[in-house]
């Protein structure tokens, strides 16, 4: 049977290279494969993109001339990796886990379909990514930066819309982009505009297209350029401040971390940027109080919350049905990159998977490979159509049944997929925005996977060393508590958690059987089955005060209190039998173009346009409502929770609980 689209094509062509050592000259392969016809011009042309193809999925393909005859040049793909396009690397087992973290900020909905792509290349090394790990993360709404990573290798100018914070509609702007980072839980792209002629500054939510890469770049790049090095050259007056904060005891633990307090001090003490000090006080609202009288900074906070406060007092002017009657907003559609590569990529992955473990189920299969049983299906139909045409067309033999899924004759496909220096700078990236030390990764494997990863990418990269502005350090607390964590789920032993509920003052003890670590909203969380409630449960590890291995001296476990919930995970159904808030009523949230990044954190079910304004009006899904009251109160008035009630009242009250009533 021969190939009917594109990705069969691109397999069936790396089956045949594969097949013989020597290699094919262009006119052999244009005779072997079908799907090479038409004009000579045409024919070379697609040639040349299935090649791309190939080595964007992670396939060694060479290619060289005769040695007694120059002019004829023949390819391959042998299976130890020669290509300078793509390099084999190898993962240890302590680097595993840190690589499967790393993708936790991609998916498949990233622009190009890199997510997808990374996944199956990591599956083909043995390197199982985590279901539990694959959180929702500023990259996968984030779709320029894929494009953007892509502009920086290849040193080419980068064209695109963007939004400045008060700004009525996007800005064209066109860049030769130098570098693309994270900054704690922010993602940005330096280089230089090519319209106001200087280096600038632009973070990823704010593009509001996928950008179009250009010409080649021409400006003189930095020799040694870091994205600390930028950003605290947009600082400006942003030097440290000493205050005085009141935290209620047990709580707003990371910010105690911060200020190396202890857990049960009421107030804290320490020089802060005041930059740093408005989110970590957002942060950890409502348990931190801000008292009058303070250095501008504070004060400066005070004022922005007030604001929010007052813009939440008394109704919203807009009720749900009344939203729904206004016009449904048009949004930009983006544009796909490289998706044959990735579909190359997970067929080859899947015909891997399949041959080394025949009778495999299909929802078990399409588990594993992140998609859906019916896109699996397609993809083994697809798989019916590849071969190696140097024999005849020897196609793969595929079957599904009840028996599972069967796959035969695959051993040219099974092989490691190499990584290009895009997935390695992708993968670079989204390590940058996972809390390592909160997921209890060894700090000696994150730094040996950086490296690695790091020597791939080569220019462009950002290596350990350069990350600069990442999440402040943990205390040797907050390390001790990943690792026994970390270890009780290895182990599968139970361990005593001392537990700071997010919206009840004090704590509990719990014995729980951690399962797994997820990233969600910013934040990590162990999924474990709690013997105090009986049921499996999501504890943020930022709120775990201390923990015991299951029988050291450790106090025993108490019941859970009424008024508090589980976590701000799941914003779960407590004790008392409430319901999840965030499904008894939709979220609405009315957003100007200065909030519109709260578009890009959270996931968008609908938008509409309010009538002769620029403010946009969206439902938006969390499974944290302390991540929704945190971007409303950083947005300083420029957002506004119209729906549910309770959630303006909530807003209300945290507002009343950083600065005080009586100043109110």
């Amino acid at each position: 049977m021969p190939p009917t689209s594109n990705v069969e094509r691109v397999l069936s062509l790396m089956m045949t290279l594969a097949s013989r050592r020597r290699g094919f000259t262009r006119a052999e392969l244009f005779d072997l494969i079908p799907g090479y016809d038409g004009a000579p011009r045409t024919v070379a042309r697609q040639f040349e993109r299935d090649l791309q193809q190939l080595r964007a999925a992670g396939f060694a393909v060479q290619q060289g001339s005769e040695p007694f005859d120059p002019a004829t040049v023949r390819y391959s793909a042998p299976a130890a990796d020669t290509d300078s396009a793509t390099t084999a690397v190898t993962f240890t087992a302590a680097q595993k886990p840190v690589i499967a973290a790393a993708l936790s900020a991609w998916d498949s909905s990233s622009t190009g379909g890199i997510g997808s792509r990374i996944r199956a290349k990591l599956l083909s090394h043995g390197i199982e990514p985590a279901t539990s790990l694959l959180g929702r993360t500023d990259l996968r709404s984030a779709p320029a930066a894929t494009a953007l990573l892509e502009a920086v290798l290849e040193r080419r100018t980068a064209e695109f819309a963007y939004r400045t914070p008060g700004s009525v509609s996007p800005q064209r702007r066109i860049i030769e982009p130098w570098l693309v980072g994270a900054a704690g839980p922010a993602t940005y792209v330096y280089g230089f505009d090519l319209v106001r002629r200087a280096p600038r500054l632009f973070r990823l939510s704010r593009i509001t297209s996928t950008p179009k890469l250009g010409r080649a770049a021409d400006e003189p790049r930095p020799a040694a350029i870091t994205l600390e090095e930028v950003l605290a050259g947009t600082r400006g007056d942003d030097a440290p401040v000493t205050v005085l904060l009141e935290v209620e005891p047990f709580k707003a633990l990371t910010l105690r971390d911060r200020f190396h307090a202890s857990a049960h001090e009421p107030t804290i003490t320490g020089m802060i940027r005041p930059t740093e000090l408005r989110r970590a006080v957002l942060a950890a609202a409502p348990w931190v109080h801000l008292p009058a009288g303070g250095p501008a900074a504070v004060e400066d906070i005070r004022a922005m919350v007030a604001l929010v406060h007052t813009l939440h007092e008394g109704e919203a002017d807009l009720t749900p049905s009344q939203i729904r009657t206004l016009p449904k907003r048009t949004l930009p559609k983006q544009r796909s990159l490289a998706t044959g590569a990735t579909e190359a990529a997970r067929l080859a992955a899947e015909a891997q998977y399949a041959q080394r473990n025949p009778g495999a189920a299909v929802e078990d299969m399409a588990a594993h490979f992140g998609i859906t049983e019916a896109q699996l299906q397609e993809d083994l139909t697809a798989l019916m159509f590849v071969g190696d045409y140097s024999a005849g067309y020897s196609d793969l033999i595929v079957t599904s049944s009840e028996d599972g899924v069967h796959v035969e004759r695959a051993d040219a496909l099974q092989r490691p997929l190499t990584l290009t220096p895009l997935d390695a700078s992708a993968l670079l990236l989204g390590l940058d925005l996972v809390d390592a030390d909160a997921l209890g990764l060894a700090p000696s494997a994150v730094a040996s996977t950086r490296k690695v990863l790091a020597s791939v990418a080569g220019e462009g990269s950002l290596p350990a060393a350069e990350a600069g502005a990442g999440p402040t350090a943990p205390s040797d607390d907050r390390r001790r508590i990943a690792e026994m964590l970390t270890d009780a789920q290895s182990r599968q032993r139970p361990v005593v958690i001392r537990y700071s509920p997010p919206d009840a003052r004090g704590t509990s003890v719990r014995r729980i059987r951690p399962r797994g670590v997820t990233v969600a909203n910013g934040a990590a969380y162990v999924t474990a089955f709690c013997e105090s409630a009986g049921a499996e449960r999501r504890f943020r590890t930022d709120r775990i005060v201390e923990a015991w291995a299951d029988g050291d001296a450790s106090p025993e476990p108490t019941a859970i209190g009424s008024g508090a919930r589980e976590d701000d995970g799941t914003d779960a159904a407590i004790e008392a039998g409430l319901r999840p808030w965030e499904k008894a009523a939709p979220i609405w949230l009315r957003l100007d173009p200065a909030a519109q990044w709260i578009l890009e954190a959270f996931t968008v079910r609908d938008q509409r346009q309010a009538p002769g304004e620029q403010e946009v009006i969206a439902r938006i899904t969390s499974s944290s409502q302390q991540a929704i009251v945190t971007a409303v109160l950083e947005a300083a008035g420029a957002a506004e929770a119209l729906h549910p009630p309770e959630l303006r009242e909530r807003i209300r009250r945290v507002s009343e609980s950083v600065i005080g009533a009586a100043t109110l």
